[in-house]
């Protein structure tokens, strides 16, 4: 993978990617909530981002194992 490696390119193209899934996936999960919950699917994008990028050395195996 050429983000692994360094590089910006390969960042810069992934990103776009990566927070679309996981606004998707927020989207998801927070139908399943009570209409009256007050966390946003931004706010929990947000949160999960600042999560992953606090833990740079974890090794994903696949897509699914980073998403999980």
């Amino acid at each position: 993978m050429a983000w692994r490696s360094g590089s910006d390119e390969a960042l810069q193209q992934l990103v776009p990617l990566v927070y679309e899934e996981l606004r998707r996936l927020a989207r998801t999960y927070m139908s399943r909530e009570r209409q009256t919950h007050t966390l946003q699917t931004t706010a929990l994008v947000h949160e999960v981002y600042s999560r992953l990028i606090a833990a740079p050395h974890v090794r994903y195996r696949d897509r699914s194992h980073f998403f999980a």
